[in-house]
């Protein structure tokens, strides 16, 4: 991926364009033909979820991993099968008396700590379908309403709410400079990153991040040596970091955010730099 090929979310407006400048005095129509016309991401602009949808898959992020391991979790799958799936029903203990009928399912995730205190941000688990509550007791019964893997013993419930993404962003800077974070992981496992790719990054709401908000993406200088300085031993010198991308925070929590890459003029890796534009 080279400097010369930037990449970027964009809108697409399908649009009719003239094809000839008027009518002929012969041929008394003019014709049109689709086109598509990209409209670049500006500041303050409202995009619709519905537009990113697709790069979308949400996940939750905990305190530490005790919290996940303390959900209510499946005990058994319907018919004895060792793997579920969509309609399929499934027996959970933990739940007690909730009163919430919708419910999403997660596998386990990872544990995230910053790269440089070393403190844990957080522990992330991963979305794998949606059930419904069908009866209460212990264990309660479920049924399966989707599947986006496979689903299995010992995967922990949640109601749904916990995870909601609203109907739209406010794509904006945050209203105040935030420190330094990075990218820790790719939603795909990948080291090698670009558009449209899910990222987790060591910045969130007590570093003044809120949805919509846009970081960019930064990668360190390199190291040259100064062959113009005085003296018979050259000296290395350390060149600014240079901007590489950016990205859009769509999930936001204490210590740690869920963005999605928007913006690419290199290959994006993982402990990249984000910062305040």
């Amino acid at each position: 991926m080279g400097k010369n090929s930037a990449f970027g979310v964009a809108l697409l407006i399908f649009s009719c364009s003239l094809l000839s400048a008027a009518p002929s005095e012969t041929q008394g129509t003019v014709k049109l033909v689709p086109k598509i016309r990209e409209k670049s991401l500006t500041a303050a602009e409202l995009i619709p979820i519905e537009s990113i949808r697709s790069y979308l898959q949400t996940s939750l992020i905990l305190d530490n991993q005790n919290q996940f391991f303390s959900a209510p979790y499946i005990m058994s799958l319907g018919g004895n099968h060792v793997e579920g799936g969509t309609g399929m029903d499934v027996y959970v203990r933990g739940l007690g008396n909730t009163e919430e009928v919708g419910h999403t399912i997660y596998s386990e995730g990872k544990s995230y700590t910053d790269p440089v205190t070393g403190e844990l941000l957080g522990f992330e688990a991963f979305a794998v379908g949606t059930a419904e509550l069908v009866a209460l007791g212990d264990p309660a019964q479920f049924k399966v309403g989707s599947a986006l893997a496979p689903i299995y013993a010992g995967m922990r419930l949640f109601p749904s709410f916990a995870t909601v993404l609203p109907p739209s962003y406010l794509y904006r800077p945050p209203a105040h400079p935030v420190g330094e974070g990075y990218i820790l992981s790719s939603r795909e496992g990948l080291e090698q990153l670009g558009p449209h790719h899910v990222v987790v990054i060591s910045l969130g709401q007590r570093d003044g991040l809120e949805e919509g908000n846009y970081l960019d993406i930064y990668q360190p200088g390199d190291r040259v040596v100064d062959t113009i300085g005085k003296g018979w031993r050259k000296q290395m010198v350390q060149l600014p970091d240079k901007k590489v991308g950016r990205l859009m925070v769509f999930q936001v929590y204490e210590k740690l955010s869920v963005a999605l890459l928007l913006e690419a003029t290199d290959i994006i890796h993982l402990l990249d730099k984000v910062k305040s534009p």
